[in-house]
Order: structure tokens, then C-alpha cells, then sequence
């Protein structure tokens, strides 16, 4: 199934997830796009990827098998002890949750939600209200990200379109409510600002998607590749650095050329091709792979072009 459609169809009930500590990784040798199976196993290859927990270490979850079940079956954090979901996936409504020394408020008026952080005093320190419209505010998850006892909260804004426009912020409850990171998504997926240790250091990253292919490919929306966009904690801040995981990278290349084996040649000309030209993109070894892969003539100066556009939005 092309991994456009797990996206849309995982759009119709977004997973969010709550409050805590930070614990030792879990390992998840696993593409962004999909989540950890079940049975502890060592991860078969590529760089080892991590999903965020509440609970103690505890054994790797095995690779994901080839054939992953349908998107509204996955849940990356489902099978994670002790997350709390804060999204809500029943129609929208008030909520209130509690995120370190706050509380975490989700208010409905007029079918457009505002969230509202409030402090132990009863007092709002900080909102996010919606423009007119049908655009909204909605707490994504609540989580110890960096590592420093105080809980990290995700919030999400869309502008209420088909599939497109979203925002990701993630904001550090201290008593200033630190700002760490604000994400222009653009067209909607499954990924929000989830934490992953990607190359298994025992830190966080945080890993959502890149939607260049979306207005530059040949494929339409359902069928679209969206790019790993990977951010990594400098100097208090996570800033972008995809091309700094190429492990990671490598692996869901391979993983990746498995879906283009299948219907090569033809295939280097459609999505397929343009998701493998733009991970070797940042891997920069494009043009050595694109020889030793068998990519056609024709499909690489296809490509090339492709890769001409793109590659300022690859990093």
C-alpha cells in the first residue's frame, strides 16, 4: 500500500499522547511512517529508532514486518505503557489534563478549539486562540522530551483545510513556557513533533515530515511520499538536522528501494523514484547510487530536475 494512503487515512483520527518523565529509549529499528510491532526482537537493520515511553527500560520491540497493517490499526504509542493521549478523536469538546505544574485546557466554542495553559494559581498564562474560520488549537502530547524534569507539551494548529494546513509547536513548562520549536508541517500526516532516538544515543529527537513532493512530484495527494524532517536538541533548542541521521537515512532508503524493485524500471519515473532521489539527496550520494540502483537515463535527468527544485527544502 503506498504510504500516502496510510497517511490519509490515520488523518481521520490523529494520536496524541500525554504527561511525564522521560525514560531510557525503547528501540524501534522502524521507518518514520510506521510503528513498533509487538514482539521483542533486535532491529534488523538501519540505524535504531526509538519512540518515547512514561514506563521503565524495557526490551526492543521488533521491526516492523514489510506488510505493515493499515493506518487506523497503527498507533505509534499505543503499545507504549503509561502514555496519555490528549487529542481528541471523538468530536471536539473541553478537556482539561494536567502537564507537569500546569494544567492543559482544550475549550470548544463554535466548533473551533483554543487551548489554555494554566498555571497553579488558576491563572492563564498563556492561549492560543483560533482566527475566524474553521482553524484550531489542539494539545498533541505532554512529555518529558529533553531530559530535564520538567515535561515538554506538543500542540498542533490546522487551518481546517482538506489535508493542509498544520503547525507543530512544542513548548517546555518551565515558568517561562519555553518555545523550543514551531514546525510548519503543511499537508497533514501522522507524524507531530514524535519523539525518536534515531541513532540510539539515549537523547530525543524529534521526527515529522517534509511535504516538498506534495506541490513538486508527479503523483497526486494520496499517493504522495512525505520526507523524514528530523529536529535535534542544540543549545536548548531543536533545530532541523535530517542529513545529520544518515544511518537512519540509508535504512529507509533500502527499505524504500524494496517498494521500486518491485515495478523497476517504470517506476523511477513516479513516486517511488522521486522519494529514493530525495533521501540519496540528503545522503549526497545521488550520483553514485543512482548507478549502482539502475536508475534509467531517461528517469535521471527526470529526476535531476526534480532534484534541482527540491533540494534547498531537503535538510
Amino acid at each position: 500500500m503506498k504510504t500516502r494512503c496510510r497517511f490519509l487515512a490515520f488523518s481521520l483520527s490523529w494520536l496524541m499522547f500525554g504527561c511525564g518523565s522521560a525514560p531510557p529509549p525503547q528501540t524501534l529499528a522502524e521507518s518514520p511512517k510506521l510503528t513498533s510491532a509487538p514482539t521483542p526482537e533486535p532491529p534488523s537493520s538501519g540505524a535504531a529508532v526509538t519512540t518515547a515511553s512514561a514506563a521503565t527500560s524495557a526490551p526492543a520491540p521488533s521491526a516492523a514486518a514489510d506488510d505493515a497493517p493499515p493506518a487506523e490499526e497503527q498507533d505509534r504509542f499505543a503499545k507504549v505503557p503509561g502514555l496519555i493521549k490528549l487529542y481528541q478523536t471523538e468530536g471536539p469538546m473541553d478537556l482539561d489534563e494536567r502537564c507537569g505544574e500546569y494544567e492543559v485546557r482544550t475549550r470548544l466554542s463554535k466548533d473551533q478549539t483554543r487551548v489554555e495553559i494554566v498555571n497553579a494559581a488558576g491563572k492563564i498564562v498563556r492561549q492560543f486562540k483560533p482566527a475566524p474560520g474553521l482553524e484550531r488549537y489542539e494539545p498533541a502530547w505532554c512529555f518529558d522530551v529533553t531530559g530535564d524534569g520538567v515535561p515538554e507539551l506538543a500542540l498542533t494548529r490546522t487551518t481546517g483545510g482538506a489535508h493542509c494546513c498544520h503547525e507543530n509547536t512544542l513548548i517546555s513548562l518551565t515558568p517561562q513556557l519555553e518555545t523550543l520549536v514551531v514546525h510548519a508541517q503543511g499537508n497533514g500526516s501522522m507524524d507531530l513533533l514524535t519523539p525518536v532516538d534515531v541513532d540510539g544515543d539515549g537523547t530525543w529527537e524529534l521526527m515529522d515530515t517534509n511535504d516538498v513532493l506534495v506541490g513538486e512530484g508527479s503523483e497526486p495527494y494520496a499517493f504522495t511520499h512525505f520526507f523524514p524532517a528530523i529536529f535535534r536538541l542544540q543549545k536548548g533548542k531543536y533545530v532541523r538536522a535530517t542529513k545529520l541521521f544518515p544511518d537512519y537515512l540509508k535504512a529507509e532508503r533500502e527499505r524504500a528501494m524494496k517498494d521500486l524493485s518491485a515495478c523497476a524500471p517504470g517506476c523511477w519515473n513516479g513516486g517511488d523514484g522521486e522519494y529514493v532521489l530525495g533521501l540519496s539527496l540528503l545522503l549526497g550520494d545521488w550520483d553514485s547510487f543512482k548507478q549502482t540502483a539502475g536508475c534509467p537515463e531517461p528517469a535521471q535527468k527526470q529526476l535531476e530536475k526534480l532534484g534541482k527544485r527540491i533540494s534547498k527544502s531537503l535538510r
